[in-house]
């Protein structure tokens, strides 16, 4: 448990000095130090592949869409709404490849909402952004347009210049 903290707290060191590469590193090896722990601890194995998909991302590295797509997997089997919804932002946020729709994204996108339920939080708008942001490059231009308007409209509900200026960005995009 010591060691798991010490690499734990590397890892956020790392990130703190823009070392994404080794923050990554040390998320792995706190993964490795989960599993030699007595009981399985699944919500904080998800937290930590999130947390690695994150440097992942941050560094380009090619592993960021298997290890978000291993939360994603982790957080289904948690029944984690809200796992699942920052693991479905995590893979979202990866390499777009232009005029082509991610089914992937798409799937899982909709997945998380669908978990996530109703409501007018700042995830939901992020989810529902991110979304309308993958359809571009598909001819469903009704539900693109439906789901930016509804991003746009809970951020703006929620007072917060950051969750609005995302929720801009994908409208615009």
């Amino acid at each position: 448990e010591l060691a798991l903290d010490y690499s734990l707290r590397a890892a956020a060191q790392s990130s703190t000095l823009l070392a994404y590469e080794d923050a990554a590193l040390h998320y792995a090896r706190g993964l490795q130090l989960l599993d030699l722990l007595p009981l399985e601890d699944s919500a904080r194995r998800c937290d930590l592949l999130l947390a690695q998909g994150e440097m992942y991302a941050r560094s380009g590295a090619a592993q960021v869409r298997a290890t978000f797509a291993a939360a994603a997997a982790l957080a289904r089997s948690l029944s984690d709404a809200l796992r699942l919804a920052h693991s479905a932002l995590g893979l979202a946020g990866t390499v777009v490849t232009p005029g082509v729709v991610d089914e992937q994204v798409v799937a899982l996108l909709e997945e998380a909402l669908t978990a996530l339920g109703k409501g007018d939080d700042a995830l939901r708008a992020r989810l529902l952004g991110r979304l309308a942001m993958e359809y571009r490059y598909s001819p469903l231009r009704e539900q693109r347009d439906a789901h930016s308007a509804q991003a746009l409209a809970i951020a703006r509900g929620l007072g917060d210049p950051a969750e609005l200026a995302i929720a801009l960005q994908a409208r615009h995009y």
